[in-house]
């Protein structure tokens, strides 16, 4: 009998040798019920086991890569998911060792953008395999590994500097950088629990693209206007007005209809 055998011949016997009420835990749920096509012969047989006492309380684990069938996903009624560790356990994740390869300015909560979707069994593993020397000049090859070991495609982190890759645009530059990149610098840059909570419930400001509320109405005529008389006339109008022109003359013509 071999291991999936085995898993079966102990669930039979703790769904028909109950007498009471009691939590059955299942830590391979996917090995046993998952299939890319129809149901396997082990599924048809653990189905029904899983359906026969009512008295039971199932506890059951699976690979979030691993889809189940419908008919197991209906049987759990909470499910709770283990993905990712959150920003303020970091600091207790790495060991004084580890951080020496992120630089002396290294702060956990700098990791969070790398591995915030690693659980926290995967990311020591990962953590203890980081090759280079202590305390860096430049910590990118660190961060680098993590990367490349938490990438499932080819996509990276774009390190793109707002002020020597990009030209023009100072104004917004500057707001984008006072508003934003300022607040998520200071945050990577905390050092207390607190600090970074403080940052993160701090609301950005919210704005309108199309500017105040009389502005909007005009915008909205002068959309309208491109939308019904495109034909007749050329002009050009920023690209917000224009989408709402579009967006108007889509809702007429689906009331027309």
């Amino acid at each position: 009998m071999g291991l999936i055998g085995t898993m079966i011949a102990h669930l039979r016997d703790a769904v028909r040798g109950a007498v009471e009420r009691r939590v059955v835990v299942m830590p391979h749920l996917d090995l046993l019920t998952t299939s890319q096509g129809g149901l396997t012969t082990e599924a048809r047989e653990v189905i029904p086991l899983l359906y026969e006492n009512p008295e039971l309380v199932w506890l059951g684990f699976k690979d979030p890569s691993f889809p189940l069938p419908r008919v197991i996903e209906n049987l759990f009624a909470h499910r709770l998911s283990l993905l990712g560790i959150s920003r303020n356990r970091l600091r207790h994740l790495i060991t004084q060792k580890e951080s020496r390869k992120f630089g002396r300015q290294f702060t956990p909560w700098q990791l969070y953008k790398y591995v915030s979707g690693v659980n926290a069994a995967k990311l020591r593993r990962l953590l203890s395999t980081l090759e280079g020397e202590d305390y860096p000049a430049d910590p990118k090859t660190a961060y680098r590994q993590l990367r490349q070991a938490t990438l499932t495609g080819t996509l990276e982190v774009p390190d793109v500097s707002l002020e020597s890759d990009i030209g023009g645009y100072d104004k917004v530059k500057k707001r984008l950088r006072q508003e934003i990149i300022d607040v998520l610098a200071r945050r990577d840059a905390a050092t207390s629990a607190d600090d970074v909570a403080r940052l993160e419930r701090s609301d950005p400001p919210r704005h309108d693209p199309l500017g105040p509320a009389r502005h909007r109405q005009d915008v909205l005529r002068q959309g309208d206007r491109v939308g019904h008389r495109r034909r007749r006339h050329h002009r050009q109008w920023p690209g917000t007005e224009i989408e709402v022109g579009w967006r108007v003359r889509r809702k007429s013509e689906a009331n027309l209809s």
